[in-house]
């Protein structure tokens, strides 16, 4: 997807309505004893108590109660090393609908077992994000399935948004105020979503993402919808470290 097009604000609003259907709001905490350099509260939004363990399941869910009847009887088709193949699995089984997983064989076991338990079939293709892709893309198309992307989809994004919006609702009017600034470590549709949704709803807000360069694809999703989050029209680079984080 390559767009510089902003998503609507309805389009969030909507996936704020489907996502409340089947998802708790989750739990803003904070971070007693420490703060910034600023002095600033640190707010924890615990989206570890999703079902599926993560916040990817909000963007899944958004995608796929928006298929039409013909488009569930043909299953959807997803990609991921993890968090987005199991948050698919989840919310295709929500609304009986079969689902396939692409992973590789880097994918740590307890993640491709617990996206089997949700009822997904798992395809393995080999250790590179393109070749997910391309073989999910394959899969789709042969089975006239719909594909569930991890990134670069706008019902996703707007899916993943919803944290943004949770956490701008939880803050509005109880101490501390809402943040000036977010600021999230993260892969896929979570840059993108974070500065779209704060921006969209609370113009004067900020948000920064970042995400280990060598392990990011698609990222420039977050400055595409939203190009005024960091001033630049492509993703940040920002110094690699010895590991990165496994979202």
């Amino acid at each position: 997807m390559n767009t510089t097009t902003a998503m609507p604000l309805e389009r969030i609003r909507e996936a704020e309505s489907a996502v409340s259907a089947r998802l708790a709001v989750t739990p803003l905490v904070e971070l007693r004893g420490l703060t910034t350099p600023e002095g600033r509260t640190i707010l924890i939004k615990a989206e570890g108590l999703q079902p599926t363990g993560s916040f990817k399941v909000r963007g899944a869910l958004n995608r796929i109660v928006r298929l039409s009847e013909a488009e569930r009887a043909a299953g959807v088709v997803a990609y991921s090393t993890g968090n987005h193949a199991q948050a698919v699995a989840w919310a295709a089984r929500a609304f009986g609908i079969a689902a396939a997983v692409v992973m590789s064989p880097e994918v740590p076991h307890n993640k491709v077992e617990a996206t089997r338990r949700l009822g997904a079939d798992v395809v393995m293709a080999a250790a590179t994000s393109d070749a997910r892709r391309a073989m999910a893309e394959r899969l789709a198309h042969e089975r006239g399935a719909a594909l569930v992307a991890p990134y670069d989809d706008l019902n996703v994004i707007a899916g993943q948004a919803t944290v943004a919006t949770e956490i701008l609702r939880q803050t509005h009017h109880e101490p501390p105020a809402a943040p000036s600034t977010c600021r999230s470590v993260e892969a896929g549709c979570w840059p993108a979503s974070l500065p779209l949704s704060s921006t969209c709803i609370q113009p004067h807000r900020s948000s920064v993402s970042s995400r280990n360069w060598r392990r990011t694809h698609g990222a420039a999703s977050g400055q595409e919808y939203c190009p005024g989050s960091t001033g630049q029209a492509s993703p940040s680079r920002t110094p690699s470290r010895s590991r990165s984080l496994d979202a």
